[in-house]
């Protein structure tokens, strides 16, 4: 979190740019059950509600969209990919167009490059202009601090 925040900041030195955050992590996001609703039906025939519409929205909206995760065993973490899972529908009715997209990653050891291609892949898929990714290695010491000399960028 502390590197998006710097990459915020970093923006904002360049002019008027507001960022708005979702953390999944506070979000109600029940699990995809892989019912395929929203694939044969419409996204709004999806069982769960929950607020993966206002999430969507707020894309919707956006003008830029970030995602930013760590590498979990060589992937995303499973609230991302449960995120991604419930946008399915977007792969088949991609929306995003004219949109800009940029994946931040952090790894502490391996992974980024994979997981970065991911995201790319699924942004194009959904008709983001994917900005290249951002990939990031840490150190694993007690506050998880940036270390410079192993700064990955793509």
């Amino acid at each position: 979190m502390d590197i998006v925040k710097q990459f915020e900041h970093r923006l904002k030195e360049l002019g008027d740019i507001d960022f708005e955050y979702v953390f999944l992590k506070d979000a109600d996001l029940k699990e995809c059950r892989g019912c395929g609703a929203c694939l044969e039906k419409g996204e709004e025939f999806c069982p769960l509600k929950d607020e993966k519409t206002d999430i969507f929205q707020k894309m919707v909206y956006a003008d830029r969209v970030i995602f930013a995760s760590p590498v979990y065993s060589l992937q995303v973490t499973a609230l991302l990919k449960n995120r991604l899972d419930r946008l399915a529908y977007v792969f088949h009715r991609p929306c995003f167009f004219h949109k800009t997209f940029m994946p931040i990653v952090t790894q502490g050891v391996y992974g980024v490059e994979g997981v970065l291609k991911y995201l790319d892949k699924v942004a194009r898929f959904w008709g983001f202009k994917p900005c290249p990714g951002l990939g990031l290695t840490v150190a694993w010491e007690k506050h998880c601090r940036l270390n410079s000399e192993k700064l990955i960028w793509r």
